[in-house]
C-alpha cells in the first residue's frame, strides 16, 4: 500500500469510512423503511459520545465503547421514535430536525466533556489482541473492516427491516422497528 506511511491519506480515508458507515445506516432508514429522517446524527452522535466520554472517563476498552454505543442509540431511537413516529410527511421531517437539534443543543451544553470546543481525547480504545487502534494504518484497517462487516450485514439488515414489516400490526408499529434497527446501525 503506497499510502501506508502517509498519515494524512490513511486519516482522509478512515474518515471516508466512518462517513460510509453512517451513509449505510441511513440508507436503512430511506432507502428501505421510505422514512426521510433529518435526525440521523442524533443516533451516530450519540453512540459516538457514548463510547467518547467513556474513554475519557478511563474505560479504554473498545468491547465495553461499542456495546455502549449501541445501546444509548437504541435507546435515544425509542424515545425519539416514540414521539415522531406518530407524525407523517413533513411533519415527520421536521420533528427529527429538532429532536437533532436538541441533541446537539445538549450536547454543546455538557461543559465537562468540552461543550461546544467539542471532546478532546489523548487515546483512542482498545480493542485488545495485539491492536493498537491509536495508529493510523490499525485505525484505517478497523474502520474499513467495519464498512466490509456493514456490507456483509446489510442483507441481515434488510431482513429484520422484512421481518419488521411482517411482524408489525401497523403502520406506526413498523417504522418504530424500522426505526430502531437504523439507529442501531448507525451507532456502532
Amino acid at each position: 500500500m503506497q499510502a501506508e506511511h502517509q498519515a494524512y491519506y490513511l486519516s482522509f480515508a478512515s474518515r471516508i469510512f466512518i462517513y460510509a458507515l453512517a451513509a449505510t445506516s441511513l440508507n436503512l432508514i430511506l432507502g428501505y423503511g421510505g422514512m426521510i429522517s433529518f435526525g440521523h446524527a442524533a443516533f451516530v452522535g450519540t453512540g459516538a459520545y457514548v463510547s467518547s466520554i467513556l474513554l475519557s472517563e478511563g474505560v479504554a476498552s473498545a468491547w465495553i465503547g461499542w456495546p455502549a454505543a449501541l445501546a444509548a442509540s437504541s435507546l435515544a431511537a425509542l424515545a425519539i421514535g416514540a414521539v415522531s413516529l406518530r407524525t407523517r410527511g413533513v411533519y415527520f421531517i421536521m420533528i427529527t430536525l429538532a429532536f437533532a437539534q436538541m441533541v446537539f443543543f445538549l450536547v454543546n451544553s455538557m461543559k465537562a466533556y468540552g461543550g461546544d470546543e467539542g471532546l478532546t481525547l489523548s487515546e483512542r480504545a482498545s480493542v485488545g489482541l495485539g491492536v493498537d487502534l491509536g495508529g493510523d494504518l490499525a485505525f484505517y484497517y478497523a474502520a474499513l473492516g467495519e464498512l466490509e462487516l456493514r456490507r456483509g450485514r446489510g442483507e441481515t439488515a434488510r431482513e429484520h427491516f422484512r421481518a419488521a414489516r411482517a411482524l408489525a400490526r401497523n403502520a406506526m408499529e413498523r417504522q418504530f422497528l424500522e426505526q430502531r434497527v437504523e439507529a442501531c446501525a448507525g451507532g456502532d
